[in-house]
């Protein structure tokens, strides 16, 4: 976890120029960072609190270790690179992220800074739906690439705001791995083409109806790539939803059997019909 104490720690291990570790009052290994924290210190000698001192606590001993090499592998300035990216996410935030994003992001910025030296581009597919299912979460990661760019001169492409998006979106789902959140951000893209197909016209991305419709489609995503049971809603309404949006309810039974014939399962009756009402609501606009 992020740790805020406000006590006088000791170093054990010099990582490089920026990062050390220490242990908290519990006895446990952390890991310092901060400008110049190990420049010519010692294992031993203390560390006095600062405004730009960051302290990471990972439980699982593997992925401590794990992060550890990492900084002990990497050129120091990464590693300074990474404190002031997670700093910028912090601040963006209403809640802390998980813990986990401290190694997530330090190995996805090493490849994505090595990438620029070799003149390569990660192409990523997904940068629009990215985007437009996680606005906040993009605002945050482009404050981090223009950081990255302006402070350091490193031409981060603007690929690299979607791909760091997903890792501040998968630190707010602790629960969850990057490549859920990737699959989650697939499959909602996919069931948004198949609206826009079934009716034939785009869908009116500014309103708030589609806002709450993604925000639908995230939760039955994660939900359905989690493989939870459907069947277990207590409150059917499609017969309902059936007879008052008929062409609402068709588009649902279409999404239904896409899954069906693509992931081999169904969403179930109930979860139909709460699709049809979100999609009911977004088509029988005006402008539809």
């Amino acid at each position: 976890m992020f740790n805020g104490e406000e006590d006088i720690r000791r170093i054990v291990k010099i990582l490089n120029n920026n990062a050390v570790i220490s242990r908290d009052t519990g006895g446990s290994a952390v890991v310092l960072m901060g400008t110049g924290i190990g420049f010519q210190r010692k294992p031993g000698e203390s560390i006095r609190p600062a405004k730009n001192l960051q302290t990471f606590v990972l439980s699982d001993p593997e992925e401590s270790a794990t992060l550890i090499e990492l900084l002990r592998s990497f050129p120091p300035e990464e590693s300074e690179i990474v404190r002031e990216s997670i700093a910028i996410i912090k601040e963006g935030l209403a809640k802390p992220p998980a813990p986990t994003i401290v190694l997530t992001l330090t190995d996805h910025l090493h490849q994505a800074i090595t990438r620029v030296k070799n003149g390569e581009v990660l192409p990523n597919p997904l940068q629009p739906q990215i985007q437009s299912f996680y606005g906040p979460e993009f605002a945050i990661a482009k404050r981090v690439v223009n950081h990255i760019r302006t402070k350091h001169g490193i031409a981060l492409p603007d690929e690299e705001i979607g791909y760091i998006t997903l890792h501040i979106v998968n630190s707010e789902n602790n629960r969850t791995t990057l490549q859920e959140t990737v699959a989650v951000t697939s499959l909602v893209a996919e069931i948004l083409a198949l609206i826009k197909q079934f009716y034939d016209q785009p869908l009116d991305t500014d309103s708030d109806d589609y806002r709450r419709l993604i925000i639908h489609l995230q939760f039955f995503a994660r939900r359905f790539i989690e493989q939870r049971d459907f069947t277990t809603t207590t409150v059917d309404i499609s017969e309902l939803v059936r007879t008052k949006f008929p062409e609402a309810y068709a588009c649902a039974t279409a999404i239904d059997a896409f899954l069906q014939q693509k992931k081999r399962r169904g969403i179930g009756e109930a979860e139909k019909g709460y699709l049809t009402i979100h999609i009911a609501r977004l088509t029988t606009q005006p402008n539809h």
